[in-house]
């Protein structure tokens, strides 16, 4: 080679491959359904056990008070009288109930004289129970249970009597006092499983008692006694229910003080009946083992590639692999053989044994043979005979030769040109063994004298990987001047705040490239904008470039709604989704636009491809509207979801005619506060569409409290109405309307 006794530059390029295995796995094992009732929330395995997640609400054990009423009387003028207390609507499913019967604790009194004409004496007798709504309601809620009266011959005793009873026979004076304390209680859950944990579905426990009325009733009459000698108490009950009595005429004096109706409710709890299943260890098998490259010379590395699979889905752990060269075991645990031990004209398969580290599957062996051919051996490179580069062995793939131009430099700073300026290089390439020795990019750069110029540019901003919310950059930075430059330094901006900076500056020679790699995992989803820049700090040299990317992470927050509402009151619900290949560890916040947040206590573990559902539950304290985040966080990334949520406060309910008679109508309606607050100056309208009736003066409603108005209205008119009460106080209000049609 001759060349000119100027600056000259020679770079050698060489490329170097890699090849993965493929590997897939499978899980065999289903648990059986869920009992029934009970929801199924889906299955997931780890390891050799899979779980089906089966829960249902059942009754915790705390109950709070919720409501008491109680009836009684004092009467000279009758003999027999009834009473019952107001009513208690079960109105919220979300709540287990237990309505309890207590009766009068105080001393009942009945005064009677002698028996009338023809009988020969009469025993009075008192009983108490539960109502559904009204007297004599065809189908109870509780009319499965133990001791349901059901249609008695005196229909004010159709009711279930809860053994409240007193019973006293006539004697001389025809004065007797008994005592008629006892307690019964009916239960409710939404569930028979429920049911059974608190009582005894159909003994005690129901199911139906959801958006009834139920009431405590007391009764007490004078029945004929047949057998005055005998307190035939069974007898006498029946006589009683069935209105065999004495009659009023020889009764003085009737006193029962004082009946009570208790209702307790108790917050519904999840139970866990999982389900699972455990299947034994099986060993792992490999399919389409093969020697890779297949056409290999000395220089190569072999590589046993196979297919892994494993029942369990078991990672691969400790395999045992065998090379065999020309039909004998070499005795060599490794999946890579190195070229070291390669020489043409062998001929070269191998063996895998696969394992999971706890079962070894059957060896197999790859489906070719490969033959290795020559190739170069201990190549070299010489400039002037220096060496500047070599390798050892048999050699196969490409790399830079490096100080091929230094070397070159020394050789022409050394040398003595001829009349026309130029010397002689010599440049050496030497191999061990024939083969084929390729060089590339093999190019000379004369620089003659001229102003020394400082430049950088950035040759290419790219994304060399991306997995969702997690990038890696590559940026390629040219000295495209004519200097060296010695201060190079780089900046990354990632588009969401983010900058990183090199740690230390860098030394570029003329033409030189400079490599950097730069990994970003983004804490959300969006669109980006990256911006790279190249300095040379001392010479004031910038290059810059730009590149827009997309985030799409593996986790989304959807479906967020309102699942249930009751005015202040609201359950939301929303869904926290895994698309991606992994499990993700997540938690979740959700924010209701109020100033409060709810928060996850713990990590959940959300398998791929699969969803969480959240329940969550709040009261407002104000009147608004307001908007409602969820927010899920795991692994690095966040995703969210928003809805609006208007909020009221005064509620009127159950509006409804009790009683018609005539032109005559009894109107019902609940006036409730849902507010956490006490709510002030809370008054009523009706109108009937007939005239206007009003309260007299307005009333104050405690938290969650509830006024039941009754109005009688005398129409003057026939014809068909429409009716509309409602309730307001200085900011809210509420209405409900009623056909009403008067005969």
């Amino acid at each position: 080679m001759r060349l000119k006794a100027l600056l000259g530059m020679c770079t050698l390029i060489m490329l170097i491959a890699a090849i993965a295995a493929n590997v897939a796995a499978y899980v065999d094992c289903t648990p059986s359904s869920c009992p029934s009732g009970y929801t199924d929330n889906g299955i997931s395995c780890l390891g050799n056990k899979c779980t089906r997640d089966c829960t249902i609400n059942v009754c915790s054990n705390n109950w709070t008070q919720v409501f008491s009423d109680s009836c009684g009387w004092i009467s000279y003028d009758t003999a027999e009288n009834e009473c019952s207390t107001s009513s208690y609507n079960a109105s919220n499913a979300n709540y287990c109930y237990n309505f309890t019967y207590d009766g009068a604790g105080s001393t009942v009194m009945m005064d009677v004289a002698d028996p009338p004409s023809g009988q020969s004496d009469c025993d009075s007798e008192a009983i108490g129970g539960f109502f559904d709504n009204a007297k004599n309601m065809q189908y109870a809620w509780f009319e499965n249970l133990t001791g349901y009266l059901g249609d008695v011959a005196y229909t004010s005793m159709d009711y279930l009597s809860r053994g409240s009873r007193a019973h006293s026979q006539a004697d001389s004076d025809g004065q007797y006092e008994s005592d008629i304390s006892a307690n019964g209680r009916i239960l409710c859950a939404p569930n028979s499983v429920a049911c059974n944990q608190i009582g005894q579905i159909s003994v005690d426990c129901s199911v139906n008692c959801y958006n009834h009325k139920t009431f405590a009733y007391a009764y007490q009459g004078y029945v004929v006694d047949y057998t005055p000698s005998y307190d035939d108490t069974s007898s006498n009950n029946d006589n009683l229910y069935n209105n065999v009595g004495c009659g009023n005429s020889n009764v003085g004096a009737n006193k029962l003080q004082d009946t009570y109706l208790y209702v307790f409710q108790a917050n519904l709890t999840p139970q866990h009946s999982d389900q699972s299943c455990y299947r034994s260890n099986e060993a792992p098998t490999v399919a389409n083992v093969i020697v890779l490259p297949e056409n290999p010379d000395a220089g190569d590395n072999l590589f046993c590639n196979y297919t892994y699979s494993d029942p369990e889905n078991f990672t691969e752990l400790n395999s045992f692999y065998e090379w065999w060269r020309n039909g004998t075991n070499q005795s060599m645990d490794s999946q890579t053989l190195l070229n070291g031990n390669l020489t043409p004209a062998d001929v070269w398969f191998c063996k895998v044994m696969p394992s999971d580290g706890l079962a070894n599957g059957t060896k197999a062996q790859s489906s070719n043979n490969v033959t290795i051919t020559g190739t170069v051996s201990e190549p070299a490179l010489y400039v002037n005979g220096t060496s500047v580069w070599s390798a050892p062995n048999y050699y196969s793939g490409s790399e830079w030769a490096i100080n091929f131009d230094s070397q070159l430099m020394n050789a022409l700073a050394n040398c003595t040109a001829d009349i026309e300026g130029y010397c002689n290089i010599n440049l050496t390439f030497y191999s061990g063994a024939a083969g084929l020795l390729n060089v590339s990019r093999l190019e000379l750069y004369y620089v003659f004298p001229s102003p020394t110029v400082v430049s950088l540019r950035i040759l290419s901003l790219s994304q060399v990987y991306s997995n969702g919310v997690f990038k890696v950059f590559e940026l390629i930075i040219e000295n495209n001047g004519s200097s060296v430059v010695s201060n190079v330094t780089w900046e990354f901006s990632m588009g969401d705040g983010t900058v990183i900076n090199s740690i230390h500056n860098a030394a570029l020679a003329v033409g030189e490239l400079g490599f950097v790699y730069v990994y970003h995992n983004y804490s959300s989803e969006g669109n980006y904008t990256v911006t790279a820049n190249a300095t040379a700090v001392a010479d004031g040299v910038t290059a810059t470039k730009t590149l827009s990317v997309s985030a799409a992470g593996d986790l989304s927050v959807t479906n967020l709604k309102i699942l249930y509402s009751n005015l202040s009151g609201k359950v939301f619900e929303f869904a926290v989704n895994n698309s991606g290949d992994n499990n993700v560890s997540v938690n979740w916040t959700i924010n209701f636009g109020d100033g409060n947040t709810a928060s996850s206590v713990q990590n959940a573990n959300l398998n791929s491809s699969k969803s969480l559902l959240v329940y969550v539950q709040h009261n407002y304290a104000a009147q608004g509207d307001y908007s409602v985040t969820a927010t899920a966080q795991g692994s690095g990334f966040t995703a969210s979801s928003s809805i609006p949520v208007e909020v009221e406060y005064l509620g009127v309910s159950n509006f409804s005619v009790l009683n018609s008679s005539g032109s005559l109508r009894t109107f019902e309606a609940y006036v409730r506060n849902y507010m956490a607050v006490n709510m002030t100056n809370v008054s009523w309208s009706l109108d009937t569409g007939n005239g206007v009736v009003s309260s007299s003066s307005p009333i104050t409603l405690q938290p969650q409290e509830t006024a039941l108005v009754f109005v009688a209205y005398n129409y003057t008119a026939t014809g068909d109405f429409t009716a509309n009460f409602s309730a307001v106080n200085s900011s809210w209000n509420d209405v409900e309307a009623l056909n009403v049609t008067v005969t």
